[in-house]
């Protein structure tokens, strides 16, 4: 005969194994390459920041790699950007239109940034850690006048890239 449990343990054994389930699908990765989301016809390649060590009080150079395997072309790219975990406020509300062919590739430069500033005073040893996040993208479609003209987001977005990461495939690329 198994022996009886009162309510009190059972509830209790059910919220713990709840809570482990819970912790396991957070933390679970969602895919091979945490840098591709799947279903995602954009790309972020990669993200580089010159100098790639810079001193203090120096200016940086921001560039990202996006590829489009879309079958359509996209521009209207929005980006967070965050430097040492502070994020830059040049880029709320600020859209980059350069258009994008569907199955290329295109490096866009981004805003400069200074290394320290008031609220990140401290250099980290190799650098700043920059990630850079492409919050917005649309479609481009054509008019019957043959100018282009912004369809629908694009949805899902590909994951965040931290300088100095290459995909996969951008890394098979070369």
């Amino acid at each position: 005969m198994t022996p009886r449990r009162d309510p009190q343990s059972i509830q209790l054994m059910l919220f713990f194994t709840a809570l482990m389930l819970t912790t396991l699908v957070i933390l679970w990765p969602a895919s091979a390459h945490p840098d591709e989301v799947a279903g995602s016809s954009l790309r972020l390649t990669q993200v580089s920041v010159t100098p790639e060590e810079p001193q203090e009080d120096t200016l940086c150079a921001l560039q990202v790699t996006l590829a489009n395997d879309g079958e359509q072309a996209v521009s209207a790219f929005a980006f967070r950007v965050t430097v040492d975990g502070v994020e830059l406020p040049a880029y709320s509300n600020r859209i980059f239109f350069q258009p994008l062919a569907a199955g290329q590739e295109a490096t866009l430069e981004l805003y400069n940034f200074w290394a320290t500033e008031s609220d990140r005073p401290q250099l980290r040893p190799g650098g700043p850690a920059v990630e850079v996040e492409l919050i917005a993208a649309r479609q481009l479609s054509a008019s019957a006048g043959g100018a282009l003209a912004l369809a629908a987001p694009v949805s899902p977005l590909p994951a965040p890239r931290r300088a100095g990461s290459e995909g996969p495939r951008a890394a098979a690329s070369r």
